[in-house]
């Protein structure tokens, strides 16, 4: 299974898809989750967004941020973007998304695996053409 930023967020981060995101996680509890390096950076930016832009509690806000690295370094295998750029970046120009989020869908199309993601715009652009690889909780 894999996880994007998004979806790691929301397990962290309370939003409309943290339950069901979670119960998604557990009950794929033996299989190995799998995210990409960049869902660092990105899943701190949301505890940055929390902070500042949402005057979260700081310090509960980063508590969360720590459990979500601890999370991605003891629960998944965490692949580098720079193996996957130059074919992300045809996917990419494509289908017309952001290098960031085609990240993910080809991580989960060269695994052939499915990709879990709470970016609900990324998954109606794609949700058609790669029914197989998107998942929405």
């Amino acid at each position: 299974m894999i996880l994007d930023s998004s979806a790691i967020a929301s397990m962290f981060f309370k939003d409309n898809y943290t339950e069901k995101v979670r119960s998604l996680i557990m009950s794929k509890s033996s299989e190995s989750c799998i995210t990409l390096d960049l869902a660092y950076a990105e899943v701190a930016n949301v505890a940055w967004k929390r902070i500042l832009l949402f005057s979260e509690d700081k310090e509960y806000v980063l508590n969360n941020l720590r459990l979500a690295i601890d999370f991605m370094n003891n629960i998944c295998r965490v692949k580098r973007i720079i193996d996957i750029l130059y074919e992300t970046v045809q996917l990419a120009l494509n289908e017309r998304t952001t290098v960031y989020d085609t990240a993910f869908l080809q991580l989960a199309i060269e695994n052939n695996d499915k990709l879990i993601t709470t970016d609900f715009k990324f998954y109606n652009k794609l949700e058609q053409k790669y029914k197989d690889y998107v998942i929405l909780p």
